[in-house]
């Protein structure tokens, strides 16, 4: 995973284009209030921005979470004439539903609104790490490619949250932010993942399976002896994914509700050891894929092994919130939906 410093802008006019058509770009911004329990997802997309044959689509998509297990998602689309973007920064526009506006490279602020005015989001996204460019995978096809880049792997969050009239006040929220671009045909890669951010302790963490094509890949950020943050890496070839609860939807598509997952540095001076169960769940797309968002819990921690070889607690995961997704397609063959333990490379 490297660090180099990537704007956040529009990537579309400066990418190549074989399939322009199945080119999708979005913008991704979750968090988590921990005094409330209220949390969400924000997304901002576009599709085929070309507009071949009329088919471009702009989105703005979200999930909020009342921390009672409740869930009142959005996923409305708007023609590509109502989509605008700055290519130096993330800066963008859709209809008059979407907003992002960013401040420098350390400060985004988004604004949401669904169209049937259930959701108002006003919230401020301000760094609390490094960004992180996470390597391409192999695609489904040979011209499928796909870039991911995590450029808040944490934030500090604070705004307004309105859910059908109720407003929440959000002022030490911790968050996440990523910027995806890329094009392959959907249906043929699916994925999971989980997230948490809790800026005010210095720790974070990023799991993804299968999340660039057929990698996985986990980081995490834990606190530093000299006051700052330190990075872990761990290697894909030793993470173990291990579904323990599968949910159902529409009695045949599958999530998993319970994930526990293992890992370790290319050192083996650090492990990773944590479980995490979703809180609440809202179907985000039924089309072209099947897309869970949820609300989840994180148990367990990040281990460092002592100079007389024990594996000593660094920094404990006792009910952290976060967010996972997953991923399923009409034909049942998603992400982690099958108990057991899956590897985090190219095999199951």
């Amino acid at each position: 995973m490297t660090s180099g410093a990537l704007d956040d802008g529009y990537k579309w006019p400066s990418s190549s284009h074989t399939h322009p058509m199945l080119y999708m770009e979005y913008w991704y911004f979750n968090f988590t209030d921990p005094e409330t329990g209220v949390g969400g997802i924000i997304g901002f997309g576009v599709v085929n921005p070309a507009d071949h044959l009329g088919l471009g689509r702009a989105a703005v998509v979200g999930s909020m979470f009342d921390g009672e297990g409740g869930a009142t998602a959005f996923d409305d689309l708007y023609p590509i004439e109502d989509f605008s973007a700055h290519v130096a920064a993330a800066d963008v526009e859709i209809g008059k539903s979407g907003k992002l506006t960013a401040n420098g490279t350390d400060h985004i602020r988004v604004r949401a609104r669904s169209n049937n005015g259930e959701v108002q989001v006003d919230l401020e996204f301000k760094r609390a790490a490094s960004q992180v460019m996470i390597p391409p995978g192999q695609g489904p096809t040979s011209w499928s490619w796909n870039r991911w880049l995590i450029y808040m792997p944490s934030a500090c969050v604070s705004g307004t949250v309105t859910v059908k009239g109720k407003q929440t006040m959000i002022t030490q929220g911790g968050g996440y932010h990523d910027h995806s671009w890329g094009a392959w045909p959907l249906p043929l890669s699916t994925w999971a993942w989980a997230v948490w951010s809790a800026p005010t302790k210095k720790h974070a963490g990023v799991i993804g399976y299968h999340c660039a094509f057929n990698k996985s890949q986990a980081f995490v950020l834990v606190p530093h002896a000299n006051g700052g943050q330190q990075r872990v890496d761990f290697e894909e070839s030793t993470m173990v994914f291990t579904p323990k609860q599968i949910g159902s939807w529409l009695l045949f598509y599958k999530r998993p509700t319970e994930v526990s997952f293992e890992a370790y540095d290319s050192t083996r001076e650090w492990r990773i050891d944590v479980t995490w169960r979703l809180t609440a769940t809202a179907n985000l797309w039924r089309s072209p894929v099947i897309i869970f968002e949820s609300a989840c819990t994180f148990e367990g921690g990040i281990y460092r092994k002592s100079e007389d070889g024990r594996w000593e607690c660094y920094q404990p995961l006792n009910g952290v919130p976060g967010h996972s997704e997953s991923v399923d397609t009409w034909w049942g063959s998603g992400a982690l939906n099958e108990k057991g333990s899956w590897p985090g490379g190219a095999g199951r």
